[in-house]
């Protein structure tokens, strides 16, 4: 469940020189594989909705995934509880529940400290030597590691043992990513949860010589302040940040300098009458004309330091940049730093030169997971035609990495995620309903079909793959749906009016600012409430024999909630003891809260804090949702193939791909093929 930033070619060429020796020898290498192995392709699109892939079925606006259903089924796919996108592709990836696999929220909580961490990444230090990038601790001597904290194998482990070959490009929640043993060839590039050049899970700048936005830092970015020489008045400086400081002196490893950002200076000229500006970085010129998107511009941050007599490898990070307008103030966007490709600093494929191989026949692309700036949007450093012009940027480069997976692809698994259908549908769900509070009636009329656009965009994916490889098993799967969400539900705002929780100061935005002697329960993460439990929380109170009538108490009263308009806020609240595997519920919450539609957590909820107001309109750009009750956002499987499982659900994926290979479904798995009528029945 870790990986290391050694090179692996080592290991690589030991594997091959085994593989050789068996087959000299005489040994198949092939268990239950057939020696031409079946074509099967999944095609993976984040949030794609079953209600609305229906109402353009019938509007004939989706006729290849139409042609695809008529070939074999399209229903609905039971999604994960809680419906959060590294939750259920940790479930699609190992045919497992939260409670084996171990990923529950977007956030998690230690006990010890009560302090959020992201649920999917750890790192742990070792005794030597380690690079602290973002929230992450990249080792670089003396056994630390960067750790998975997916529990499980995943499917694809399953293949290459079995000698079938494995292609998964961009799969969600698989960072840091790890190489896959057996005579399988095995490739695959990280998405959700890869990080930036700078370890943030993306952190855009803004730079501004105007007062439009306040210099400081913000969720998701950082806005920069640049001063415009009086001489002339056309000429301005700044800063592009990049890794820690500590790349370039180790001897400031645990120093308050630790996390000091290496700076790349750079210059803007300005031109008012072409309304352009040329942007110079070390010997390079950029010319940007206002409103314009650069190509991919590379930086370099240095070399890293001599460890271990081993010398660091150039750290070169690449960006784009956007010319927002060049008068009468300076304003420039300069996208998340990524990890470039053609020289990955991080972790980013496998084999470790795979992504360097992508990028010869590509270009350069995003390697950071989720790279639509949604962020951008919601802080209005981006109007939305802008980030619809950055997500198109990304959507070709998703289509040139299509065409090059297609090439290299002959026989085996092949999986290709499309993570665009969620990340606009975040921003642009809303603009379906009747109204928003984030949208202007102008905006819902201008965006309203945004959405059914983008789902006839993507049904030519399908057909070009359909066209491509007529014969293959071809099987399109979502994650989960989409919801409207209008109103923020403050959880913690609400334990405190309801005598379950006392602030500790009037600090409204402090996180988990509360008297935990006299604390029962508390909220962190988007769905997930937690019991104060003594014994396992460091300052708990509640004593485990009367855990489970609070929690009876607690699940009562919030399905009583409404707003001030009598709607019902909660439809479900699940006690995790009932609808997970009891492996990791040490790591999980004691309670889910399933929203009703139209209602979500509260921003403010998701960080720990309590808000004054209980339920709050919900102004942010970030409209459409899916964290709410399980039933209410299923996602779809489409496949050429019947579909006979009357009601599958997203643990059914990977058993579904090792059954079309004859691999025994492994007993640890909970879901069945769907292309049987029956679950099948396995000893846990």
């Amino acid at each position: 469940m870790s990986v290391t930033l050694l090179d692996s070619r080592l290991k690589r060429a030991l594997a091959l020189s085994m593989l050789v020796l068996i087959v000299l020898i005489g040994f198949g290498c092939e268990e239950y594989a057939s020696q031409t192995t079946p074509q099967v392709i999944v095609l993976g699109f984040d949030g794609l909705d079953p209600a609305l892939v229906q109402e353009l079925f019938d509007k004939n606006m989706l006729p290849n995934f139409k042609r695809l259903a008529e070939q074999g089924d399209f229903k609905p796919l039971r999604t994960s509880t809680p419906p959060h996108s590294p939750v259920a592709w940790s479930s699609i990836i190992t045919g497992t529940d939260p409670g084996k696999h171990g990923i529950f929220d977007w956030i998690h909580r230690d006990p010890e400290t009560y302090k959020p961490y992201t649920a999917t990444t750890k790192t742990t230090t070792g005794s030597g030597l380690t690079l602290p990038l973002g929230k992450w601790a990249l080792p670089l001597t003396g056994g630390g590691e960067v750790l998975n904290l997916r529990y499980g194998s995943p499917f694809w482990e399953y293949l290459t043992k079995n000698g079938v070959n494995a292609h998964v490009y961009r799969i969600p929640a698989n960072y840091p990513p790890k190489e896959s043993e057996g005579p399988g060839e095995f490739l695959t590039l990280t998405d959700m949860g890869t990080p930036d050049l700078t370890g943030s899970l993306g952190d855009f700048s803004f730079y501004t010589s105007g007062g439009s936005l306040r210099a400081g830092t913000m969720p998701g970015g950082t806005v920069h302040r640049i001063f415009i020489r009086p001489i002339g008045g056309n000429v301005a400086r700044g800063k592009f940040y990049g890794p820690p400081d500590v790349l370039l002196d180790p001897t400031k490893v645990g120093s308050k300098l630790a996390n000091k950002k290496i700076e790349k200076d750079f210059t803007i000229f300005r031109d008012k009458e072409s309304n352009c500006a040329i942007i110079e970085l070390d010997e390079k010129k950029i010319l940007l004309k206002a409103g314009e998107w650069s190509d991919w511009q590379t930086v370099d941050f240095g070399m890293g330091p001599n460890v271990a007599g081993v010398s660091m490898q150039t750290f070169t990070g690449s960006m784009r940049i956007y010319l927002k307008q060049v008068q009468p103030t300076i304003e420039m966007y300069v996208s998340p730093i990524q990890v470039d490709p053609v020289s990955p600093a991080l972790p980013i494929s496998v084999p470790d030169d795979f992504a360097a191989e992508v990028a010869k026949s590509v270009g350069r692309y995003y390697s950071q997971g989720l790279p639509e700036d949604t962020k951008a949007l919601s802080n209005k450093v981006l109007n939305r035609e802008e980030f619809l012009q950055q997500a198109e940027l990304i959507y070709q480069e998703r289509l040139r990495l299509l065409d090059f997976a297609l090439d290299r692809y002959e026989s085996g698994f092949l999986f290709f995620y499309f993570g665009t259908t969620d990340q606009i549908g975040h921003m642009f769900w809303g603009a379906m309903a009747d109204s928003h509070p984030a949208l202007t009636p102008d905006e819902q009329a201008t965006y309203k079909n945004v959405m059914r656009n983008l789902y006839a965009r993507v049904d030519k994916v399908v057909g070009k793959v359909m066209e491509r490889f007529p014969d293959a098993t071809i099987i399109c799967i979502s994650d989960h749906g989409f919801a409207n969400f209008a109103r923020g539900f403050n959880v913690n705002t609400w334990l405190v009016n309801n005598g379950y929780a006392t602030r500790l100061t009037e600090d409204l935005s402090a996180p988990l600012n509360f008297k935990w002697e006299n604390t029962k329960a508390y909220a962190i993460g988007i769905n997930a409430l937690y019991i104060n439990e003594k014994g396992r929380e460091r300052d708990g109170i509640v004593e485990v024999n009367n855990k489970k009538d609070l929690l009876d108490e607690i699940s009562a009263k919030l399905l009583l909630v409404r707003d001030e308009d009598g709607r019902r806020v909660i439809k479900e609240v699940y006690r995790a003891s009932d609808v997970y595997s009891p492996d990791r519920l040490d790591i999980g919450p004691d309670l889910v809260i399933g929203y009703d539609l139209g209602f979500r957590s509260s921003w403010a909820t998701a960080l720990g804090e309590s808000p004054e107001t209980l339920i709050e309109d919900n102004t942010d750009a970030w409209c459409g949702d899916h964290c709410i009750a399980t039933d209410l956002v299923p996602g779809v499987i489409i496949a050429n193939r019947k579909i006979p499982l009357p009601k599958p659900t997203i643990e059914d994926i990977a058993p579904t791909i090792l059954e079309a290979y004859g691999i025994p479904i492994p007993e640890a798995m909970n879901g069945s093929s769907v292309l049987k009528s029956e679950r099948q029945k396995r000893t846990p």
